[in-house]
């Protein structure tokens, strides 16, 4: 089994305290190609199942404004131009991976609330 660093540590503590049947969601992660095959590896290492991606595709312009909006003092528009920028040098790597092996499911972002979780619950239950 690779050591993966501190993230492994967590996950491995994180993991020991489930009874192991439970389903976990991780907001926001993996966000680097490196830490999607970490906890690819890592699943396997407990022998779960491995991660389901849920992407909420959103067009940037759409994106941006809902970031502004928000009204926290890092949400300005250089901020956002730095995370765009991040998004497409990390994160857009990560949604490919899992496009590629067939564990990606792409919901329309742009919708309200209750038709984005409506769609994700369809989703998951043709899993």
């Amino acid at each position: 089994m690779p050591y993966w660093g501190p993230a492994y540590v967590w996950l491995t503590r994180f993991f020991e305290r489930l009874k192991g049947d439970e389903d976990v969601i991780l907001d926001g992660a993996p966000r680097r190609i490196e830490e999607a095959r970490m906890l690819d590896d890592f699943m396997h290492d407990l022998g779960r199942p491995l991660p389901i991606a849920i992407y909420l595709e959103l067009p940037p312009a759409a994106a941006r404004q809902r970031l502004l909006k928000r009204g926290r003092a890092d949400d300005n528009r250089r901020a956002i131009l730095e995370r765009f920028r991040f998004f497409k040098a990390y994160v857009r790597p990560v949604v490919g991976y899992y496009r590629r092996h067939g564990r990606l499911i792409t919901v329309n972002g742009g919708q309200a609330a209750s038709a984005v979780w409506r769609d994700i619950k369809r989703a998951l239950r043709r899993l």
